[in-house]
């Protein structure tokens, strides 16, 4: 990638260079269909089966199965649960789904059967417990996390498809800062990855992650180069290109015309970042909550103000006006949910060249 020393650049240099990076065309247009389930709901779960399905989750107990590229949205919300905030989902096929809720109590519920019933697979009334994320390796062995109460993060585990969870012992994880706490914004906050590797990200005072190899048996705590020191600030979602090269995103959710660093890059498995010249000029002032690795070279990143996309391992953006809060990727088509019942399917057209 491109690294420059903009402190050796006069300023109207700068802005040539600027300049250039905004003019480079790309080679695809992004198409969005717009869909709507329940106006009521603000969608943060969304979790991809095909270019053709998925499935979205969200507050007031809402679940929905989208399928037929979206001519088919059936409501599969469980019995019971209205007052609860789904933010995130996981689904490994049209049947067998696990939801995932934020605030008190906390519980997981799945399905083996297309939503028609669900199970309450775990629950938590402990106060100070709020779970940002989860995802899973397999069919059988998955992780959520929880904001930390006092310096501990809750983290648990299943092993058996998600019918039990149990929390990681407390001295196997590293202490954090004072009740510090993830963004359950996009369900991307912790991203697992074959071989047991799993990261999580943080925010607040720093931008912190951890990251095991082991299955949580044993954690590395580092940090991120994403916008920290507040509150609002911090890392928002994560996405594996593969192994070694990850991508993180994040900035400051109540100022994002405020931020600064809001995309970084790892190439060595996330134990060290770095951000590139060319993203943070296209993305200053940009917040994003949700980020997808096509391919290595191909980005998707969005939130409630807006999506950027490269092709060329962030060189140069486009910006599309698509407002959603998460996005989730199979055979190439993009899925995002937001705000009042809206959900998106996103296709990539290739232009023609002459």
């Amino acid at each position: 990638m491109l690294s420059i020393n903009t402190s050796r650049l006069g300023l109207p240099q700068y802005f040539l260079f600027a300049l250039l990076l905004l003019l480079k065309p790309l080679n695809a247009q992004l198409q969005l269909t717009p869909l709507q389930a329940d106006s009521s709901s603000n969608f943060r779960g969304i979790s991809a089966l095909s270019a053709h399905e998925c499935w979205v989750s969200g507050s007031k107990g809402m679940i929905f199965h989208i399928s037929q590229d979206g001519k088919k949205i059936e409501d599969c919300s469980a019995k019971g649960y209205e007052d609860f905030d789904f933010r995130d989902i996981h689904a490994f096929d049209s049947e067998t789904v696990w939801v995932l809720s934020a605030g008190l109590p906390a519980v997981i519920l799945k399905t083996t059967n297309g939503g028609k019933s669900w199970k309450e697979v775990y629950r938590n009334e402990e106060d100070g417990v709020f779970f940002d994320a989860f995802d899973f390796w397999n069919e059988e062995r998955g992780m959520a996390f929880s904001d930390a109460r006092g310096q501990a993060l809750l983290i648990i585990e299943t092993i058996d498809g998600g019918d039990t969870w149990q929390p990681i012992p407390s001295n196997q994880i590293p202490s954090v800062f004072e009740n510090q706490g993830g963004f359950a914004a996009s369900g991307s906050s912790l991203k697992t990855f074959e071989g047991g590797k799993a990261i999580i990200g943080l925010g607040g005072r720093e931008s912190t992650l951890l990251i095991t190899e082991n299955y949580g048996k044993s954690w590395y705590r580092g940090f991120a180069p994403i916008d920290q020191g507040e509150d609002s600030k911090g890392i928002f979602a994560f996405a594996f290109i593969d192994s070694k090269n990850i991508l993180v995103v994040g900035g400051d959710y109540r100022a994002d015309s405020l931020s600064t660093d809001c995309i970084s890059i790892s190439n060595n498995g996330g134990y060290s970042w770095k951000v590139t010249q060319e993203s943070r000029i296209h993305l200053k002032n940009k917040y994003r909550s949700s980020i997808l690795a096509l391919d290595a070279k191909k980005w998707f990143a969005i939130s409630r103000t807006g999506a950027s996309y490269t092709e060329d391992a962030g060189k140069s953006w486009k910006e599309f006006p698509f407002y959603f809060y998460s996005a989730s990727e199979k055979e190439g088509t993009i899925w995002v949910s937001g705000s009042n019942g809206r959900i998106g399917r996103i296709s990539i057209l290739q232009e023609k060249s002459e």
